[in-house]
């Protein structure tokens, strides 16, 4: 088990987190069985736009890829939206493309998981309460503040003017790489994961030297910044 030096608990509330990658892992985010099987067909309902006709660049026509949807991929993830379903102490599920992470205080379902046939490797931390409270703690931090965002719907307009935003800022702010990627998707829509929703996470955050930024952020997305902490610089 890693230990993690931590101001406070994860999501103020976990002394664990338990995170396991796992093919198409997103689409059991809901834990229920009509709503994953929904969200399956529309994958490969998009598996099959993208692959229906792709060419190299001399013209030619590349061979059709095979669908990740397997078998054994629909079996694994039915096995793990029912083994999370039907763990009743309390617990949040994080989403990040491959990749699920599970907060919660019981450092027993660490066990359970890895006899699990749909897991291989299964990672856990446990945090510990050694850092001073409010505060982001940097070997070498380049900014002064970080503010972390609200999971929160934004549909595509408000997205869209988020990511025009980020852009335009340069180097007095800084995105972390996970919003990066989330508004990438904007202006690049041919991207792998152009399916994701239109939705924010809670551990997207921006650095940046004023708090003006964080007044900016709230024009541009009322009701999006969750926390401002400042950032220290590790001794």
């Amino acid at each position: 088990m890693i230990t993690e030096s931590r101001s406070s608990l994860y999501y103020g509330l976990y002394e664990y987190a338990i995170t396991w990658t796992q093919d198409e892992i997103g689409c059991v985010r809901s834990l229920d069985s009509h709503k994953m099987q929904s969200h399956i067909r529309m994958r490969m309902s998009y598996e099959q736009r993208r692959y229906t006709i792709v060419y190299n660049l001399d013209g030619t026509k590349l061979p059709e890829q095979p669908s990740r949807f397997t078998t054994r991929c629909r079996s694994n993830l039915e096995s793990a939206r029912a083994f999370l379903a039907a763990e009743t102490e309390p617990k949040k599920l994080v989403f990040y493309n491959n990749t699920i992470t599970v907060y919660t205080n019981d450092a027993g379902l660490y066990n359970r998981l890895i006899v699990c046939d749909f897991t291989q490797f299964v990672h856990i931390k446990r945090a510990e309460l050694n850092l001073p409270p409010d505060t982001i703690l940097l070997k070498n931090p380049q900014y002064q503040y970080r503010t972390y965002f609200r999971g929160r719907s934004l549909g595509k307009t408000q997205k869209a003017r988020l990511a025009v935003w980020v852009t335009t800022q340069g180097d007095d702010i800084a995105a972390s790489k996970s919003l990066r990627e989330f508004l990438d998707i904007e202006t690049n829509p041919t991207r792998a994961h152009w399916w994701r929703n239109d939705a924010t996470e809670s551990y997207y955050y921006i650095e940046h030297n004023s708090l003006q930024y964080e007044t900016m952020l709230s024009m541009i997305c009322p009701g999006m910044v969750r926390k401002t902490l400042p950032i220290v610089k590790k001794q």
